[in-house]
């Protein structure tokens, strides 16, 4: 089983993959100039977004509309915010999301979204909406759309002020449109919706950290962009200053956005199949395993993620990366692989993790450690991901950077940290 590790490490390690040989205090430091550029409008890969919304206590116990429109389905619900209690939801409406099956203009876009939300609009003058698709904040709390996504064919969305036609939306479909509403992301609602957790405890600050399909990080700048704190949208998966190996670039050099979200490409679920895939053939290519396994390996395309956790959770099983081991070395060398790629994964996500601490400044006291509200499938179903993330942010932060943090699981964080926005106007 040693010669298997050993085998794996030394592949990695000559294609510059091994995740000890990258240097975590000098890779935080990188990370941490990039964050300071992107805040100062310097060139950057981090584009460290304003949303113009401070992290502070909820005190309305009003209720708020939520809308998250993701990209297959939107859901809507009304939800009530009291302090110390989980937030009640009620009236939970879901329905396609429109321009998915068919082409549209943007107005009708929103005329339907309007009419999905018909039976619960009257319930409250305020809306807070979480946008699944790219949004430049604005200073109104209201955000434009500055990126498509490639399932929705709706071509002259982009541009458009979200809040703003939503509210025409409403008025065409003759319904009430005098709403305030505020629009967010993912990620900015699980930085907000860790506080509706109830808890006795005392926390320094909160981290909203999305690892699923695509990665991201939020937290709260203590001197934002005028003097005030202000919670920041890192989009840290676009982050390019990570080391790549020679297969990671083979792998970016396939894909339409060449040299674009390098760091998300390295971790995410999303490009986990497509890297690894990459990865599995050039080990076969270089003999890493019995002739048999090689051959199969090499027949093998679309790899899914979820078909790497079914190898690691049953390298014995029947899956189609299982079913290509020979011999037990196969099956032990393969583990070797993916697991030693979910460790750089880990160790990657810390330090960008670590940086949100530091630029937020907290988590030094162990008696306040930082709240990570987690977020996505990846980081609760990838096959040892959340053990191996805790022992990075240990040696990492603990015992070199004094930093304490805990992962939390919030309960409906979305439409919590959505209504929690919607509150703040």
């Amino acid at each position: 089983m040693q010669d298997c590790q050993k085998k794996a490490v030394d592949f990695l390690s000559s294609h510059g993959m091994y995740y000890k040989e990258i240097a975590p205090e000098k890779e935080l430091q990188k990370f941490l100039g990039e964050m300071a550029d992107g805040l100062a409008g310097k060139p950057s890969s981090l584009k460290m977004i304003p949303t113009y919304l401070q992290e502070t206590d909820f005190t309305k116990s009003e209720p708020v509309i939520v809308l998250d429109i993701g990209g297959t389905h939107v859901r809507s619900a009304v939800v009530r915010l009291e302090k110390g209690q989980p937030p009640k939801i009620s009236g939970h409406l879901e329905f396609p999301t429109p321009g998915v099956n068919r082409s549209m203009c943007a107005r009708e876009f929103f005329r339907i979204i309007a009419q999905g939300i018909a039976p619960i609009v009257d319930q409250s003058d305020r809306i807070g909406i979480c946008f699944s698709l790219a949004t430049k904040p604005q200073k109104d709390k209201d955000a434009i759309v500055v990126a498509g996504g490639k399932q929705l064919q709706v071509p002259d969305l982009l541009g458009n002020r979200v809040g703003e036609c939503l509210r025409t939306g409403l008025r065409e479909a003759g319904l009430d449109d005098r709403k305030s509403v505020v629009v967010i992301n993912d990620s900015v609602a699980a930085t907000l919706g860790g506080r509706t957790m109830a808890s006795d405890r005392d926390f320094g600050g909160y981290i909203g950290f999305i690892y699923g399909t695509g990665t991201n990080i939020c937290y709260s700048e203590p001197m934002g962009f005028g003097g005030e704190s202000m919670i920041i949208n890192v989009e840290s998966g676009a982050y390019c200053g990570f080391p790549t190996g020679d297969i990671d670039d083979r792998y970016d050099a396939g894909l339409i956005d060449v040299g674009q979200d390098r760091f998300e490409k390295m971790v995410s679920g999303g490009y986990q199949g497509g890297l690894m895939t990459c990865i599995l053939r050039q080990a076969a290519g270089e003999q890493l395993f019995t002739s048999g396994c090689c051959e199969g390996l090499n027949s093998i395309q679309g790899l899914k993620p979820k078909e790497i956790d079914e190898f690691l959770n049953r390298p014995c099983g029947s899956g189609r990366l299982a079913a290509c081991c020979a011999a037990d070395d196969d099956r032990t060398t393969l583990y070797a692989l993916m697991d030693l790629i979910t460790e750089r994964s880990a160790l990657l996500c810390a330090i960008s993790l670590c940086a949100a601490q530091m630029r937020a400044g907290i988590g030094q006291d162990p008696c306040h450690p930082a709240f990570i509200t987690a977020e996505g499938s990846t980081f609760y179903f990838s096959k040892d991901f959340r053990a191996k993330l805790d022992c990075q942010m240990r040696l990492l932060g603990r015992e070199k950077l004094g930093l304490y943090a805990e992962f939390f699981h919030v309960p409906e964080v979305t439409l919590a940290g959505t209504a929690i926005a919607g509150l703040s106007i």
